[in-house]
């Protein structure tokens, strides 16, 4: 759970660059430290200085470290146009023992055998991670759909698949060629399974890639269906 700091001088940015600034960091994180995308943690200042800071629990290779500095360097830059000039970028590592997620348990706590040298045993607080709202269909509509033919059901948040896009559904389409679908005979639309999410088109914005013709803050059209993100619903 990486928790990004950034400081920048007030009045010098609009809330459009803020936002870009703050999505090329956290792809930044997503790729080089490999955490998942709902591990979003960010704490904005207007300050009189250009600087960010990054904290997260100890254990990461220097490798790892020094590559992040670059990651950083390369996507603020291209995402919102600062210079690596002018940032200042430091990172903090903090003991696992000494972070908590809630109920006064620690985030990581370290077995007495890591404490006599040996192989560190990690025991993992439980954290409750953002989930997916999502709309399926419960069983098929005879007439006139009815509430109890759908049912909202939450998912895990997916994981950035290789090659692809994670995206923070913007808008849904709902048209009437989804009623079709939801009788199981045959059509021009194949027909919704029970169980599965209704199909929908729409439109999101791109949080994470790994597609080298998209970047993060891209608008793009797919086919979600009827889904979105735990905050949004």
């Amino acid at each position: 759970m990486p928790l990004a700091k950034i400081d920048f001088v007030e009045g010098r940015y609009d809330e459009a660059r803020i936002a870009k600034l703050s999505d090329a960091i956290q792809a930044a994180v997503m790729n080089t430290l490999r955490v998942p995308p709902e591990d979003f943690y960010q704490l904005i200042f207007e300050l009189p200085k250009n600087r960010f800071h990054v904290t997260f629990i100890h254990g990461r290779p220097k490798e790892t470290r020094l590559a992040l500095f670059k990651d950083f360097n390369t996507r603020v830059d291209a995402a919102a146009d600062v210079s690596p000039n002018d940032m200042l970028i430091t990172l903090y590592e903090v003991p696992g023992e000494n972070v908590s997620f809630g109920r006064g348990e620690a985030a990581n706590a370290v077995s007495p055998a890591h404490e006599k040298g040996t192989r560190p045993s990690i025991v993992q607080s439980a954290i409750a991670l953002p989930a997916v709202k999502q709309i399926v269909l419960a069983s098929r509509p005879k007439g006139l759909p009815t509430r109890g033919n759908i049912r909202l059901e939450e998912v895990p948040m997916p994981q950035l698949p290789q090659g692809g896009l994670l995206l923070r559904v913007l808008y849904l389409s709902l048209d009437p060629y989804m009623r079709g679908q939801m009788d199981d005979r045959k059509s021009y639309a194949r027909p919704v399974g029970v169980g599965d999410v209704m199909p929908s088109e729409s439109a999101g914005e791109v949080i994470a890639t790994d597609q080298a013709g998209h970047t993060v803050g891209d608008t793009v059209l797919a086919p979600s269906g009827l889904c979105r993100s735990q905050p949004d619903w």
